[in-house]
């Protein structure tokens, strides 16, 4: 950013897309490494307004496809540049650092300036900078940055005892900056130490006239008072003296282990951490679970900095993670320490020993490494005093005063892929890579777990990686095979249960019987059976200790293979009974929060589909409780996985299949609405399992998985046995659901006549039972299969009569349906403002799916009648919502707004 915007990959520039691409690198890496909103980066490049979502998504993509997919990350609502060496950064920690040292360490400043200039290419951005208030501000700032290390350059030089050689480059500095005083200063004693006197005092009458000319300001005291000393040869402006030389210092501690030889990856946080320490910053932690590296990051970052403390390096291993034994003492450190940096005995009080310590690594730059450290009192007495430093390394964060705080978490794909390549040999894993990376993903990207596994291969040089990978995949025993001699994950997993409220291991144990991907507070309580305040406290305590990570809505994750070991933990911790009575336990707090996200969304959700399977009180179960619609569907979304591990949980008990029907009935339409089809589809097999329906409420689920499952081979025979099971008994609202779902697959199939002796059937059953209001439903799909059967004014006389008669969701589908056959028969715009329409009431409701299609139609019938921006704009909006909903990639996005017919699958109407 040192002038025109430039991205480098492996030494070569790379060219980012001309306009808003270049602009989007530029603002992220003005906030790295903090995120930009998607609403900032939309108001600052797209200053009319007209940027979407979408289309701030194509453009990521855009970007990541040049760069790479980790260049830009996203965070949330928000976005930020992703690991990348910013040499804007570069140049300003390095000129910071330099000026500091002129004074104490002037030649060494001097070619740490120069480096940091050499850095410079022009104004930054570019014209990038007119264009963006942001932009021009940090360009602004940069230019200020290079004006002061020039000036802290001659600065530097001038101390090392230069004079004459300065004056060309002191001369040109001046004409391009002819308002600094400081280089006017600079040039004037450089000029006066070569002996020239007169040109000397030239140079500050040019000076003042400079001043006075452009500012109508006399110079300051700077000038002014050097000036004087110049007239009267004050010896204090005399060249500084030689260094002089002396005898040698005495040997300093040199504790620092080298760098560990597997450390792989990890170029931020290293880069991060060095920089704080050349800096000038006392403390720098790094936090993590076991088994993340973060004694190996630790010691790369040291080996890395050592030039920068002359004092020397104290190292110690505090133990506080170590499987066996106790964590090691104060006193014993303490005594270490001091003896190293030359006092042969230490003080018997802690306390005293403690004051010595910071006394003696006051004297001259110490750098302390404090690995695996237990507690705060562990770490508290052996910190050093400024200008020394420490690194501490331990599992959790110990609320020390630190400047820059590390969490460590598992390696990136291609790391993680590097690290078994260390230690298991290149060619191997380039001849199996297929099977290196089964290992890799077995492994979790865990550095220890992968150290396991490479030490695992390179004790056997001629055994395939794929017998090592088969191994590993029988998660069974994944933790067995995950030991190499005194290493294995079990054993620092385990660790982080000591010293824990004895309810905490029976808490994790309990995780561990549904393989959730997250536990929110409330379902962790339901399943530990204790109150949900005690459930909070214990999942902190986890989480402290690193075997959870909490996340922003305070749910809790666990890496796999913790989740490994809570799941052996529960076969200890409970028996048979415990663990059925446990999984019902879950099961019932989610089957209430379904109902209660189902209700939310679709109101006057048949009763029928709540009273399938046991009734539940919903405050009993801890029942998750929605303020509207779009809570209940990002619920949904966000629990969908965890859904997935219940209903799998509770399909192993003897009444599974009516449980899971049970979960499934009152979920259908938001699985429909929100596209979860293809995440649901698995929900439905053990309900499915079976030759035929068993009752009515399981013939509605298998009904009901025709809408989710629409490709199943299977549909058409499951519809059969459904509706017989329903016609010989059950709601007659549930019968005609499945007839609506058989008329729905024939509009599908293309069997429009039978699709319309569905819908008319189904359409008697409800009015006949006075249920005129859930009749809409099935009279909005028959408009389809009477356009389908060509009867396109019956099919518009069923949906105008709809439209006036329903409200709602079934309201906004028959407008779609109307609008196509409005566009079919060219009448445009009234096929516009019913798309429109359709697309607001759709979108109002939270049926993201619908609306999504209803745009991208309403885009065609706007291309057809001319409106190109206008079908520019609202097919950008459509696939703004495909995206999101995932019914595209973002690539797939790209490739669709410039050719549209790649894309009918996606939306094409049901």
């Amino acid at each position: 950013m040192l002038g025109p915007l430039v991205v480098t990959q492996d030494g070569e520039d790379v060219a980012l897309p001309a306009g808003r691409s270049v602009q989007l690198v530029a603002l992220l890496a003005v906030a790295a490494p903090d995120p930009v909103s998607a609403d900032r980066l939309l108001e600052a490049l797209w200053d009319d307004g007209g940027g979407t979502r979408g289309a701030l998504q194509v453009l990521v993509h855009r970007v990541r496809r040049r760069l790479g997919e980790g260049a830009v990350e996203s965070v949330g609502q928000s976005y930020r540049l992703g690991a990348a060496e910013l040499v804007a950064e570069d140049f300003a920690l390095r000129a910071g650092h330099a000026r500091d040292r002129v004074d104490v360490a002037p030649r060494e400043a001097l070619a740490e300036l120069d480096a940091a200039l050499r850095l410079w290419r022009g104004e930054p951005f570019g014209e990038l900078a007119a264009a963006s208030p942001e932009l021009a501000a940090e360009s602004a700032r940069l230019s200020e940055l290079h004006v002061d290390a020039l000036e802290a350059r001659f600065e530097a030089a001038l101390t090392a005892g230069m004079a004459g050689e300065l004056v060309p480059d002191l001369r040109d500095a001046v004409a391009a900056h002819p308002l600094r005083e400081r280089l006017h200063a600079h040039l004037m004693l450089a000029l006066y130490r070569a002996g020239r006197t007169a040109a000397a005092l030239d140079a500050y009458r040019a000076a003042r006239g400079e001043l006075v000319g452009e500012l109508g300001l006399e110079p300051g005291p700077l000038l002014k008072d050097l000036e004087r000393a110049i007239l009267l040869e004050d010896p204090v402006l005399a060249a500084p003296p030689a260094p002089l030389t002396g005898p040698e210092r005495p040997v300093r501690p040199a504790q620092l282990p080298g760098p560990d030889p597997a450390f792989t990856g990890r170029p931020e946080e290293v880069d991060l951490l060095a920089r704080e320490l050349r800096s000038g910053s006392s403390l720098v932690a790094v936090a993590g679970p076991g088994g993340a590296g973060k004694s190996a990051l630790a010691l790369e970052v040291a080996n890395a900095v050592a030039d920068a403390f002359p004092g020397g390096q104290l190292y110690v291993d505090l133990r506080g993670a170590m499987p066996d034994g106790e964590p090691r003492g104060v006193e014993e450190v303490l005594e270490r320490f001091l003896r190293a940096l030359g006092l042969p005995r230490a003080p018997s009080d802690p306390e005293e020993a403690a004051a010595e310590l910071r006394t003696r690594t006051a004297l001259s730059p110490v750098l302390v490494v404090l690995d695996d450290a237990a507690s705060l009192a562990q770490v508290r007495p052996l910190l050093p005093s400024a200008p020394s430093a420490a690194i501490v390394t331990s599992r959790p964060v110990l609320g020390l005063p630190i400047s820059l705080l590390v969490h460590l978490d598992e390696l990136s794909d291609v790391e993680a892929l590097e690290m078994l390549a260390r230690a298991a040999g290149e060619d191997r894993v380039r001849a199996e890579e297929a099977a290196a990376r089964r290992i890799v993903d077995a492994c979790g990207r865990l550095p220890l777990a992968l150290r396991i596994a490479g030490a695992r291969l390179a004790a056997a040089p001629h055994r395939r990686l794929a017998v090592l990978a088969d191994r590993l995949g029988d998660e069974r025993h994944r933790l067995d095979e995950l030991r190499h001699g005194d290493l294995a994950v079990r054993a620092s997993i385990a660790v982080g249960l000591r010293g824990l409220d004895p309810l905490a291991p029976r808490m994790l144990a309990a995780l561990g019987v549904l393989d959730m991907p997250s536990v929110s507070p409330v379902a962790a309580a339901r399943l530990a059976d204790v109150p949900l305040a005690v459930a909070r406290r214990r999942l902190d305590d986890l989480a402290e200790a690193r075997l959870l990570v909490t996340g922003a809505d305070e749910s809790v994750t666990m890496h796999e293979l913790v989740r490994f070991f809570a799941s052996e933990r529960a076969g200890v911790e409970f028996d048979d009974d415990e663990r059925a009575a446990l999984v019902r336990r879950g099961y019932e707090h989610y089957l209430a929060s379904v109902r209660a996200a189902s209700h939310a969304f679709t109101p006057d959700l048949p009763d029928f589909r709540m009273r399938v399977g046991p009734s539940v009180e919903p405050r009993a179960v801890l029942a998750v409780e929605f303020a509207d619609a779009q809570a209940a569907l990002a619920w949904v979304r966000t629990e969908i996985a965890n859904l997935q591990a219940v209903v799998d949980g509770v399909a192993r008990l003897p009444d599974g299949p009516e449980l899971v029907a049970a979960m499934l009935a009152p979920l259908v339409r938001i699985f429909d609405a929100q596209a979860l089809h293809g995440p649901a589809a698995r929900m439905y097999a053990p309900v499915l399992e079976r030759d035929a329906p068993t009752s009515p409420a399981e013939a509605l689920v298998w009904a009901d998985s025709v809408v989710v499952r629409q490709h199943d081979p299977a549909n058409d025979d499951r519809l059969d046995a459904a509706l017989e099971v329903l016609r010989s008994g059950g709601d007659a609202r549930a019968l005609a659901t499945a007839l609506n779902v058989r008329g729905i697959r024939g509009n599908r199939t293309g069997r429009f006549d039978r699709a319309a002796e569905a819908f008319a059937e189904s359409i008697e059953i409800l009015t006949t039972a006075g249920h005129d209001t859930a009749a809409a439903y099935p009279r909005t799909n028959l408009v389809d299969a009477l356009t389908g059967l060509g009867r396109l004014d019956e099919a518009a006389a069923v949906a105008e009569a709809n439209i006036a008669s329903s409200t709602g969701m079934p309201r906004a589908i028959t407008r779609c349906n109307l609008a196509m056959l409005r566009a079919g028969s060219g009448r445009l715009d009234e096929a516009h403002e019913q798309f429109r329409e359709a697309a607001r009431e759709l979108r109002d409701s939270g049926d993201l799916h619908m609306t999504a299609r209803c745009l991208w139609h309403d885009a065609a019938v706007l291309g057809d009648a001319g409106r190109t921006e206008e079908a520019r704009q609202t097919r950008a909006e459509a696939v703004g919502l495909a995206v999101e909903l995932g019914l595209l990639t973002p690539a797939a996005g790209e490739s669709a707004l410039a050719d549209p017919s790649g894309a009918e699958d996606a939306f094409g109407m049901s």
